[in-house]
């Protein structure tokens, strides 16, 4: 196990264009860290350079004290697991498994041990024998988990590697990477776009914007108490009031508000009249499953609103109230 800190990384690939600017992070030794963002953020791109795939340009990276920052990939001693299972074709799945402990130069008995080991703990001995093209999506990406484990490495660095599995698959697998993780406590770095499988897993979240991380935090209190605009329409704030807008209506705020801007999410809105009303027209109204989600025409704009049950429908006028302990205030940016 390993704490990671890194510190004033940057990172370009144009000279007026900064992939990574100035970031700085502490992972600590047996967490399981997401990097959450949009496309272009430069998640992938720490990784990387984390992993030593990419050289620093400038900033340092320190695990468990040691400066990092120039020791080659093959010396880190960190397991990776990308997008693509990257197996070897033809080579069987214990052979897959083996191919880092050989380049180790460990001894037969060793490596044979280690190996039948990480297939149980993977659940794949029954596969060991097999090609990888006999293998479905999900069990391949086991066999790619399966071979990073293998070599023990003080840190575990995952690249998107679910992308490629189908809906189900995916939440089988994001249940194992945890299951696995929580097993050995192993330091673990979790690249993702996806928030709901990031939510689910991970110890904290850092959600990155344009090269810097927005916030860093737990899931919890991410998607309850978002710092910015930025991280609250990533996870799904649809909904922002001008604090101007809402002091002119003498609305009531459960705490002294100094920023400019205020969000709540749509399933706290609710329709009827309560401690902060607000006139609306619905100019839609979809049954989404678990939730109606109408959508609202009110003279700050329009507003999602998501309910349980069916309150309304199209072309109604309602009135919204928004509870003053669901308004959350937004840092200026």
């Amino acid at each position: 196990m390993a704490n990671i800190e890194i510190t004033d990384l940057s990172m370009s690939y144009q000279k007026d264009k900064k992939i990574l600017d100035d970031l700085s992070l502490n992972i600590k030794d047996g967490e399981l860290l997401s990097i959450l963002g949009p496309s272009g953020c430069g998640k992938t791109t720490m990784l990387r350079l984390i992993s030593g795939l990419i050289p620093i340009q400038k900033g340092t990276i320190r695990v468990s004290g040691k400066d990092i920052s120039k020791v080659p990939v093959y010396k880190r001693n960190f397991g990776m697991v990308f997008q693509s299972y990257a197996l070897f074709p033809h080579m069987t799945i214990f052979q897959n498994i083996t191919f880092g402990l050989k380049r180790r130069k460990l001894d037969k008995k060793t490596i044979e041990k280690k190996a039948l080991d990480i297939l149980d703990i993977t659940g794949l001995s029954n596969l060991k024998d097999r090609m990888p093209s006999e293998l479905s999506g999900g069990q391949q990406q086991r066999v790619s988990l399966a071979r990073a484990l293998a070599i023990n490495p003080s840190v575990l660095l995952l690249d998107e590697p679910l992308s490629n599995l189908d809906a189900k698959l995916r939440i089988e697998m994001r249940e194992e990477i945890h299951r696995l993780q929580q097993k050995l406590k192993m330091t673990t770095i979790f690249v993702t776009h996806d928030q709901e499988e990031c939510f689910a897993i991970s110890d904290r979240v850092a959600l990155m914007n344009k090269g810097q991380i927005e916030q860093l935090d737990t899931p919890q209190n991410i998607y309850k108490n978002p710092k910015t605009e930025f991280v609250a329409r990533f996870i799904g704030y649809d909904n922002f009031i001008s604090k101007e807008w809402a002091e002119s209506k003498q609305w009531q705020f459960h705490k002294e508000i100094t920023g400019k801007l205020l969000t709540i999410r749509p399933e706290n809105i609710e329709i009827g009249s309560g401690e902060n009303n607000l006139l609306g027209k619905v100019i839609s109204k979809n049954f989404l499953g678990n939730y109606y989600q109408y959508i609202v025409e009110t003279e700050i704009g329009t507003l999602k609103v998501n309910t349980t049950e069916d309150q309304s429908s199209t072309n109604a006028e309602i009135t919204l109230n928004f509870p003053k302990q669901s308004l959350i205030e937004l840092e200026d940016k």
